[in-house]
C-alpha cells in the first residue's frame, strides 16, 4: 500500500498541488478519496501517481491499476493497440456508449475494471508479495445518486473481500462521503472526516481566499474568474 506521498520539487505537479507530503497511513479502509474544488489538483495527483512523476513510500510492491474517465470512457475511448480496433466486444462497447449518458458509460466501462477484481470469480490476482493500487479519477462526473451508491458498495465489497488492494480517487458528489466520511484533504494532504455536503462546503468557503490567492495568476485560469 502507499503510505506517503511527497511532490517532488521543481516539478509540473508542485505548480499546481497545494500540499507538499501527504500521509496515507491514516485510511484505514484502504480507500483514499481526494477531495477539494475543481483545480485543486485531483486529477493531477491521480495521473502523477499513474506517471511515478511524484515520489511515493509503500509498504510492499505494488501493482498499478486505473481508469480515467477522460481517457478510459467507452464514449471517447480510443483502441488501445491494433488488434483492439478489430475487437467486437470494444467496437460493440464503444457503439453502446454512444446511446447512454456519461454517468451510465462510467458505469458501463469502469466495472469492467472493477469485477475483474471480484476473487469469487477468478478475479484479477496479484502477484505473489505485491498488493493492488486502483486510481479513479471523475467516476461520479454526471451519475446519478443510486449509480454512485452502486459504486461505492462494490468497492466497499471489494475492500472487505481483498486485504491486498487499495483505492485511490477524485469525487466531487457529497454522497461519496457518505460511503466514505475520511477523505484526503488536496489544500493540505491531511487526512480530515467529512460526512454531509454542509461539511464538504465549510471546508471549501474555509480555504477560499487561500485558492482563489494561489491561483489567480494561473496562466491556463479562464478570464471569466479574473
Amino acid at each position: 500500500m502507499i503510505t506517503k506521498i511527497t511532490v517532488v520539487p521543481d516539478s509540473f505537479e508542485e505548480d499546481i498541488l497545494l500540499f507538499k507530503t501527504a500521509n496515507l497511513h491514516q485510511f484505514q479502509n484502504r480507500v483514499v478519496p481526494l477531495f477539494g474544488p475543481n483545480g485543486v489538483g485531483k486529477s493531477t495527483l491521480i495521473k502523477a501517481l499513474e506517471k511515478k512523476s511524484v515520489k511515493i513510500e509503500i509498504d510492499k510492491p505494488t501493482l498499478w491499476y486505473s481508469y480515467q474517465n477522460s481517457r478510459d470512457n467507452f464514449k471517447i475511448r480510443k483502441p488501445r493497440t491494433y488488434v483492439e480496433s478489430f475487437d467486437m466486444f470494444f467496437i460493440e462497447s464503444k457503439f453502446d456508449a454512444q446511446l447512454i449518458s456519461e454517468g451510465q458509460s462510467i458505469i458501463y466501462s469502469m466495472f469492467d475494471l472493477l469485477d475483474s477484481l471480484n476473487p469469487s470469480s477468478g478475479g484479477l490476482k496479484s502477484e505473489e508479495g505485491k498488493d493492488i493500487l486502483i486510481a479513479l479519477d471523475q467516476i461520479d462526473s454526471g451519475m446519478s445518486i443510486d449509480n454512485i451508491d452502486k459504486t461505492m458498495r462494490k468497492i466497499k465489497w471489494l475492500i472487505s473481500r481483498r486485504s491486498d488492494i487499495q483505492f485511490i480517487m477524485s469525487f466531487n458528489s457529497p454522497r461519496v462521503v457518505k460511503h466514505f466520511p475520511q477523505v484526503l484533504s488536496m489544500y493540505d494532504g491531511q487526512m480530515i472526516e467529512l460526512h454531509s455536503d454542509e461539511d464538504m462546503l465549510k471546508v471549501i468557503n474555509d480555504h477560499k481566499n487561500m485558492f482563489d490567492k494561489l491561483r489567480k495568476n494561473s496562466k491556463g485560469r479562464p478570464k471569466i474568474f479574473d
